[in-house]
């Protein structure tokens, strides 16, 4: 959630909520979804021109709930989930690709850069040398080889195979994980 100053329309302040009852697999990836949307945000919202082909294919790769046998993609007889079908309008459709691939990104750079090569180089532009991350996140820009791609798929989507791999990134030690709205209690 983000508030602005209404005279100015600065941001004042910034807030992700997630219901602690979702499912683990589904809190992770909606945390990390949520993490997409600030870092777009801070990086000054990176365009989308241009790369709608691919983010579409990543979106709906992910997120298509009609998967193929190894349950790595969405079938490829599929109709296509796109954002619309989550109930977002057209203005927000932009931001919610950018979103879902930076948390690609972020679980698997070589799925990200092997499947939308031009989206991950977006990302690279508008978030490596940008003075509010360049000291903590860096996107990589060296693909490995290919091989285990569709494992790969299989995490980002939230398949079985994907059980025994975070989606989001292990905190470092001594970080602390706010899952839920702060209380005025003890305050």
């Amino acid at each position: 959630m983000v508030t602005r100053d209404r005279r100015s329309g600065k941001v004042v302040d910034r807030d992700i909520f997630i219901n602690k009852n979702l499912a683990p697999d589904t809190y992770s990836r909606v945390l990390a979804h949520e993490v997409g949307h600030a870092i777009d945000e801070l990086a000054g919202t990176i365009p989308t021109a241009g790369l709608s082909d691919e983010l579409r294919g990543v979106y709906n790769s992910l997120n298509n709930g009609q998967r193929n046998a190894a349950g790595t993609d969405a079938r490829a007889n599929a109709k296509p989930f796109l954002p619309q079908h989550d109930g977002y309008e057209r203005d927000d459709i932009p931001g919610e690709y950018m979103a879902e691939a930076i948390r690609a990104y972020m679980a698997d750079p070589n799925y990200l850069k092997t499947v939308a090569p031009k989206t991950a180089a977006r990302i690279r532009e508008y978030v490596n040398p940008n003075p509010k991350f360049n000291r903590t996140i860096q996107f990589n820009a060296i693909a490995a080889p290919a091989a285990g791609l569709a494992a790969g798929g299989a995490v980002l989507a939230g398949s079985d195979d994907a059980k025994a791999s975070p989606i989001a990134p292990e905190l470092p030690p001594g970080a602390v994980l706010i899952d839920e709205p702060p209380t005025d209690a003890g305050a």
